[in-house]
């Protein structure tokens, strides 16, 4: 009875773990492009070309791959945040949160309404 109950486990961690994994699978495409821009901004800061820019272009350059690496980290962060929800409580439980964190972060992206655009 005790190898019933273990084959029946063990499949139901399977298909979980299949879950899971198509869950991880459907949600890469949103984190590649923005570690792929990451990797071809790095590229362009080992050419030669970068080498001839001037010292305002060149601190301008590293101001932006310093912000793609922490929206990177932000990214990660929410991918495993996710990824620990949906393994805990479920698709459901997964999308609903995603929902959430996705209207957080819009919120926050929102500037105050007498901000200047910062380069006008």
């Amino acid at each position: 009875m005790a190898r019933a109950s273990y084959a029946a486990s063990a499949r139901a961690m399977a298909l979980g773990a299949l879950s899971l994994a198509w869950f991880c699978a459907a949600a890469w495409p949103v984190f590649t492009p923005p570690l792929t821009s990451l990797s071809a901004h790095v590229e362009d800061m080992r050419g030669e070309a970068f080498r001839t820019l001037g010292p305002e272009r060149r601190a301008a350059m590293y101001e932006d791959y310093i912000e793609m690496k922490a929206a990177a980290l932000r990214l990660g962060r929410r991918a495993i945040r996710l990824i620990e929800v949906y393994a805990r409580d479920g698709k459901d439980v997964a999308e609903a949160e995603a929902a959430r964190m996705e209207e957080l972060r819009r919120v926050e992206g929102v500037s105050s309404p007498g901000a200047v655009r910062s380069g006008l």
